[in-house]
């Protein structure tokens, strides 16, 4: 899909990119502008959902023997309610847990790829998931960012929110929407 702005009506019901996004089930690669090569250099924004571990796997399909950077961005736990130290912990031991579960994800579809498969980098930063996604966007220069979409309607989605559908909204590259099956 090509991408275009918001139209005022569009602030409440969403651009096509976003209805299928949120209601279809393929991936969706909305583009920015006419590519002019290959994807090589893909950043992956993980949460370690089903659909997270989808985009991963076609992302790897997609950029065979390039790069992907693995990114999971997270806030700093009940800092209103904890000390300095005990969320420094809580952040150590999240990341070591997250760590071995991407690290496992990658050996298994490196492994599955072989020869084509792309080269994983782990990036693991705190704060908050899209403006974390937009700074690796520019220190990066990816391709394509890639993610993981729940596709929440109604309330869910209006609670939660979607950073799928964020990116689309002012894609700083390609984005690429995936859901699990």
């Amino acid at each position: 899909m090509g991408i275009h702005r918001h139209k005022t009506r569009e602030l409440f019901q969403g651009t096509t990119a976003e209805r299928v996004v949120r209601y279809g089930t393929l991936p969706v690669l909305v583009v920015k502008d006419a590519p002019r090569a290959s994807y090589r250099r893909i950043l992956l924004a993980a949460d370690h959902s089903e659909h997270s571990h989808a985009a991963m796997a076609l992302a790897a399909r997609i950029a065979p023997k390039g790069e992907i950077y693995l990114l999971h961005a997270a806030h700093r736990p009940f800092t209103a309610f904890l000390g300095r130290e005990t969320q420094n912990q809580l952040i150590r031991g999240e990341r070591a847990r997250i760590s071995s579960e991407i690290e496992k994800l990658t050996q298994n579809l490196s492994s599955e790829l072989g020869a084509a498969a792309p080269r994983f980098e782990i990036l693991l930063k705190e704060g908050d998931v899209r403006r974390v996604i937009r700074d690796q966007v520019a220190a990066l220069k990816p391709d394509l960012v890639a993610v993981g979409t729940h596709g929440r309607s109604g309330l869910a989605h209006a609670i939660i929110g979607s950073v799928a559908e964020d990116l689309l909204v002012d894609a700083p590259v390609d984005v690429l929407a995936v859901k699990a099956k």
